[in-house]
């Protein structure tokens, strides 16, 4: 047996100190090694809908229900620069109907007097300092502001992208700033998507809702994971029996899409937040306030 001298023990001690710092800094996402430092949950609005089974299929008891849905918006600071995901109504529009935006199945209601540029401008922030935007899907809800980002990059499907904006499409009820939105620098991805290359923010496909519907798992350095569902489900009980809203795109891969979010959620241990689940929301640190 080959004997070691005291040299080469100490040689080996420092290779495998070297080594275990490199592998326990490998995959963080916080602190010295770049990576998400914080998440601030900005208020985008709210909406009341008469007719909560729309959402729940199947279930009578919801029919002729009311509800009421939360929407909100994310701002994420990372190393690489700041990205806002969900941009809401547009404040404009909102702006000249301040009892509410009718559609047809929901009526939503902007309860905060500030604009989402307002409270951005809170947080010492102005649209043009946004690095990077994304959104769950293209419905007016989520992508109304999206044109007062026109220096950030737009992360988005390209089947949400042919479906929705691509000016040879025929876009369903497309908002003015769509049109705006073309113009800005976008990533157009075709599956799940690591958006700074270190494991902290990544875009996880979840098609149904819409054609390229998509979510974020957020990693936080003390929080650690957070899943946005976006719109693959509405409410806590979708997510426990999912099921696929009358109004969505594709019921099947609606189902498919929540099993695998289920999936991500278990393996990383996330927190689950449920974007219009006006319960859950009510929980959660607005902004000034955040998490890190």
């Amino acid at each position: 047996m080959k004997s070691f001298n005291s040299t080469s023990i100490f040689r080996l001690t420092c290779f495998f100190i070297a080594a275990m710092a490199l592998y326990g800094c490998a995959g963080t996402t916080g602190g010295d090694a770049g990576g998400v430092e914080k998440m601030y949950v900005l208020y985008c609005g709210e909406g009341t809908a008469p007719d909560k089974s729309r959402w729940t299929p199947g279930v009578k008891e919801n029919e002729g229900k009311p509800i009421t849905l939360s929407n909100s918006c994310y701002l994420i600071k990372h190393a690489k620069g700041w990205m806002l995901w969900e941009t809401g109504y547009s404040e404009s529009l909102l702006a000249m109907m301040p009892k509410g935006f009718p559609t047809p199945n929901l009526s939503w209601v902007w309860k905060n007097p500030k604009t989402l540029t307002q409270q951005l401008a809170d947080l010492g922030l102005t649209p043009t300092q946004i690095k990077y935007v994304g959104f769950s899907h293209a419905h007016p809800d989520h992508i109304g502001n999206g044109s007062l980002f026109s220096t950030a990059t737009l992360y988005i499907q390209q089947a949400e992208y042919d479906f929705y904006l691509d000016p040879k499409g025929k876009p369903p009820a497309a908002p003015a700033n769509w049109e705006k939105l073309r113009a800005n620098p976008s990533v157009k991805m075709k599956g799940d998507t690591d958006i700074f290359g270190d494991g902290s923010v990544t875009i996880v496909t979840s098609a149904g809702h819409t054609p390229g519907h998509q979510s974020l798992l957020v990693k936080l350095p003390r929080t650690g994971a957070v899943l946005l569902t976006g719109d693959a489900v509405h409410f806590r009980d979708n997510w426990d029996t999912p099921r696929a809203p009358v109004q969505n795109f594709d019921k099947e891969a609606t189902v498919k899409s929540v099993e695998k979010l289920r999936g991500i959620a278990a393996t990383s241990k996330a927190q689950v937040w449920i974007n219009h689940d006006a319960a859950q929301t009510a929980t959660l640190k607005m902004s000034p306030a955040y998490y890190d």
